[in-house]
């Protein structure tokens, strides 16, 4: 036991396996970049629940386990009485962080942890200090299960950050088909301007994503007419 507690913490000290922050054209959202190696020290879920951590290791351990997408683990940890509605250094929570996941693989993401936090008090809508929310992560990371997820719990499809954008803009930002596809799909306004007063196809023009940005043409004559 004390040689695997030993190992988690050279493993958070060394080798924590940080969210690289990538801003959205000067947006203050960010985009979690996938930077996790192919192995991992994370203890096994038979082993997670035998370590004794202080409060801020396992809110590290926590945290790495959620940008990591291991479900597994998150449920043998389920004893621990830890509080889900926890934040990182930067303010994000887990749900946030596990909505940021993009895998080694396209559709590796299990979209279980996303229910399981939210069923064991992770608020789904919550913001940051400049009103980031999960869903806007989700969307710049073009994970569209989180998206499917954070919709069906109540998170407003065009809720805005202080800089007036939102899931749509950044998922056209990034050039993220698919959370395209599925925000439009689920009611997103594109004809929302942020603050700066473009829309999300103007984000997708400046961002060279063409295909992206005649998706939301077509969307924007179509949410027209509703009009």
């Amino acid at each position: 036991m004390e040689s695997d507690q030993k190992m988690c913490l050279m493993t958070y000290r060394s080798v924590f396996l940080p969210i690289l922050l990538l801003g959205l054209a000067g947006s203050g959202v960010v985009q979690a970049k996938e930077t996790v190696p192919q192995k991992f020290a994370l203890p096994t879920a038979s082993t997670a629940m035998t370590l004794r951590f202080s409060e801020r290791q396992w809110r590290d351990l926590v945290f790495d386990v959620a940008h990591n997408n291991r479900f597994d683990i998150l449920k043998s940890l389920s004893g621990q009485a830890l509080d889900f509605r926890m934040r990182d250094e930067t303010g994000y929570t887990l749900l946030m962080v596990a909505a940021g996941y993009t895998g080694t693989e396209k559709g590796s993401f299990n979209p279980e942890m996303i229910d399981y936090l939210i069923a064991h008090g992770a608020e789904p809508c919550a913001r940051t200090d400049k009103g980031n929310t999960a869903l806007m992560v989700a969307a710049g990371s073009d994970n569209v299960p989180a998206i499917e997820r954070l919709a069906k719990a109540g998170c407003a499809i065009d809720e805005a950050n202080m800089s007036g954008k939102t899931a749509l803009i950044y998922a056209a930002s990034g050039g993220q088909d698919g959370a395209v596809r599925k925000l439009l799909s689920l009611g997103a306004d594109p004809l929302i301007k942020g603050k700066t007063g473009y829309t999300a196809r103007s984000y997708a023009l400046y961002g060279q994503h063409e295909n992206i940005a005649a998706i939301l043409e077509e969307a924007e004559k179509k949410y027209s007419l509703k009009k």
